[in-house]
């Protein structure tokens, strides 16, 4: 695997065309488990970073997908598929430190590649306030262009311009039922595994619903 560093074109976009034409012409199969970062970095001769946001460029644009504690997988395999697929969102994060950057470096990529998807859901608030940073920064509207949904309804997820729609967990219930389980188990007592526990579903302008969507169009 080699990669040319005289090509103007950034490094991880030569690996993520490598990738794919080895999917075009049937080295890798759909379902196919790519390699560990560290493996591809050091085969690509490239520092992991580089490695990781070319995977990303492809879970983007629907090519790979994560599997969470197992590895990247190769997805679509025809290019019509992957055209079909063009608006998926996804991409891993390893760091929850860098979440509002690389969301943000995420929205920017996919505005600049033209791939901006209609609508877009992270698994915690601070992914989704950095997309709608991006997003917003670009000149685009929230949620008129995209509509975001974010989860844990943390303080700044109110915030405007486009407060966040978002999922609140039950927090003090949690608290509550967690001392419940612990103080059973202190007395010697049967406890059970698992309870689910209900969250709440925060509705706000973001998601562009109702009378929200209204209020978020006079506001910009």
């Amino acid at each position: 695997m080699a990669i040319n560093l005289l090509n103007p074109q950034p490094l991880y976009l030569q690996i993520a065309n490598e990738i794919i034409a080895k999917i075009d012409n049937g080295e890798y199969k759909e379902g196919t488990k790519l390699g560990s970062q560290k493996e591809l970095a050091e085969a690509y001769n490239v520092s992991p970073i580089t490695l990781r946001k070319a995977q990303e460029y492809l879970i983007n644009k629907g090519i790979l997908f994560s599997r969470v504690g197992k590895g990247i997988y190769v997805g679509a395999t025809s290019k019509s598929s992957r055209t079909a697929t063009g608006k998926a969102i996804g991409f891993v994060l390893r760091d929850f430190n860098e979440a509002l950057n690389k969301s943000f470096e995420l929205a920017e990529d996919l505005i600049s590649t033209n791939n901006l998807p209609n609508a877009f859901f992270a698994y915690a608030d601070m992914r989704a306030l950095g997309f709608k940073q991006a997003v917003l920064d670009a000149g685009l509207r929230v949620p008129l262009d995209v509509a975001l949904v974010g989860f844990d309804d943390i303080e700044r997820s109110q915030n405007k311009p486009v407060p966040l729609t978002t999922v609140r967990q039950p927090a003090c219930e949690i608290g509550a039922v967690a001392f419940d389980l612990l103080l059973a188990q202190i007395k010697g007592m049967s406890v059970v595994n698992r309870k689910i526990l209900e969250p709440e579903l925060v509705i706000r302008e973001s998601c562009g619903t109702g009378q929200q969507l209204n209020t978020s169009t006079k506001n910009m």
